[in-house]
């Protein structure tokens, strides 16, 4: 019985050492060292600071113009930040403070200001692509280009010719603020247009041209059979007159009223405004009315770009 004591005795003494005391962390993180501006031109300024070893994240407060009406503008983990988008002939004020995982909040840094004046001019867009389409007569040409780095652009000026010269560089032919531009004005298929683009700041800095890209518009491929709201017994063939340039065509037939795909098929060819040919096997519902239409690509290029409209045909006994 005394054994049995004494072993009882022992467990629970061990157990009261694993117990295991929870302290609250009370501490407040300390002010971040070294705030400051490393950059001011061009509407941005860029804030660094020395991170603490004990903070999970930083405040950033930005006041416009005088460094008494301060609002919060970021919270981030990193140790810089870069402010964008700013107003020229304005002073931004920034001060900052850290804030740990239980959300106690060091007391704030110095505040450190500066004025974005307007320096560099900006960078040259990069036109990411160019896409001429022909949809059942239609004509468009579909610009769309990447502005690297600089975020104080006004806007982009467009210029077009059907010279990879370009004559006429003096005179801008449109202005957008977006980095796309649908352009539908005063086209011709089969015509080359040649465009270039400039990015302009708000301090109407300008950036050199782009490198002349090119877009020619396909005329429409012409369906001969079936003809449009054609009632034919059997679907043996499909006949169109090609492009008068050489093409790659995708011809599709849809179910009329579902718009399910019941048949695709492709066909390369050098063949100018000729009538081609293609031989059917296709086991169709007698009664039921189907639409297909032509798809017609450059060579070269995934992009459609010349469409036709839907011909509908039925099939009977």
């Amino acid at each position: 019985m005394k054994i049995y004591n004494l072993l009882l005795m022992l467990l629970f003494l061990s157990c009261r050492e694993k117990e295991i005391t929870f302290y609250e962390d009370n501490s407040v993180p300390q002010i971040p060292m070294g705030f400051k501006v490393y950059g001011a031109f061009d509407g941005q300024i860029g804030l660094e600071w020395i991170p603490n070893n004990s903070t999970d994240r930083y405040l950033i407060y930005r006041s416009v113009s005088d460094s008494l009406n301060f609002s919060l503008i970021k919270t981030t983990s990193d140790k810089f930040y870069l402010d964008t988008k700013l107003e020229y002939e304005l002073t931004y004020f920034y001060k900052l403070k850290a804030i740990n995982k239980d959300y106690k909040e060091s007391g704030f840094t110095k505040i450190v200001f500066a004025k974005p004046e307007n320096i560099y001019t900006p960078t040259r867009p990069i036109i990411e692509s160019v896409i001429p389409k022909n949809t059942n007569g239609e004509l468009s040409i579909n610009l769309k280009w990447t502005q690297l780095f600089d975020t104080d652009i006004s806007y982009y000026e467009i210029f077009r010719d059907t010279s990879d010269f370009f004559y006429n560089m003096d005179e801008v032919y449109k202005k957008t603020n977006s980095t796309f531009f649908e352009d539908k004005t005063n086209l011709k298929v089969l015509q080359n247009f040649y465009y270039r683009i400039k990015a302009v700041d708000k301090g109407g800095l300008k950036s050199q041209a782009t490198l002349a890209v090119t877009a020619k518009i396909l005329d429409l491929p012409k369906q001969v059979y079936p003809s449009n709201n054609g009632i034919i017994n059997k679907l043996n063939e499909i006949k169109f007159i090609t492009c008068s340039l050489p093409a790659v065509y995708k011809i599709t037939i849809f179910e009329y009223n579902t718009d399910i795909l019941v048949f695709e098929t492709s066909l390369n060819t050098n063949k100018i405004k000729e009538e081609v040919s293609l031989p059917m096997n296709l086991n169709l519902n007698i009664g039921k009315k189907y639409k297909w239409r032509i798809i017609a690509f450059l060579p070269n290029s995934n992009e459609p770009n010349s469409i036709t409209d839907f011909y509908n045909f039925t099939l009977i006994q």
